[in-house]
């Protein structure tokens, strides 16, 4: 779940340790000497060991992960301490089991040992095959011949919140009928409140 709150605080922080330059929309490491690279983790699950368990969370449930061990001090194993912040809202803190995350750099895979790794971030929420499928078929309902699908269908759009906003900007580009196009004008307008 993806509030209005965490999307409008990512909007505003997307560019993280950036001073100047373009908004970062895919999911970038920050590692040492300051340097970017822009690719998507591979890793299928992270373990994060926490001091009551181990939780597992997917990479692109992340919408930033930063390496706390210099907040932490100089006590424990050596290994790097993450804080990671969910997309859903919640808070993990603990060391990573994996060595290595697996960064898709150009189609091939860069082990980046997480002791080089300074902040993991995600600008973007990932949105499934699914919920794809579910915006196609809503925007196409947006132009049905009967107004109550037409309503229903706007309402379903707003309920999807942020996660729609890049599919309907492309879709209003492309779009020529003007029904679909008025709607899609009003579910964004309706997002950015």
């Amino acid at each position: 779940v993806v509030t209005r709150t965490s999307v409008k605080r990512s909007e505003s922080e997307s560019s993280i340790g950036m001073e100047e330059g373009p908004v970062i929309l895919e999911p970038y490491l920050k590692v040492g000497g300051d340097q970017l690279i822009i690719g998507k983790v591979s890793n299928s699950q992270l373990r994060v060991l926490t001091h009551a368990e181990t939780v597992e969370v997917a990479p692109g449930e992340i919408r930033r992960m930063k390496n706390v061990s210099d907040e932490v001090g100089p006590e424990g194993s050596g290994d790097p301490v993450f804080k990671l912040e969910l997309w859903g809202g919640g808070l993990i803190s603990g060391y990573l089991a994996e060595n290595f995350l697996s960064v898709r750099v150009r189609g091939q895979d860069w082990q980046v040992p997480l002791r080089d790794v300074r902040e993991f971030v995600v600008p973007v929420p990932h949105l499934s095959e699914t919920a794809r499928q579910d915006l196609s078929r809503l925007i196409r309902k947006l132009g049905s011949i009967e107004w109550q699908i037409r309503e229903k269908a706007t309402e379903d759009l707003v309920g999807f919140g942020y996660l729609a906003k890049s599919i309907l900007e492309q879709e209003h580009q492309t779009n020529t009928d003007p029904e679909v196009r008025r709607r899609i004008e009003q579910v964004l307008a309706r997002l950015g409140q």
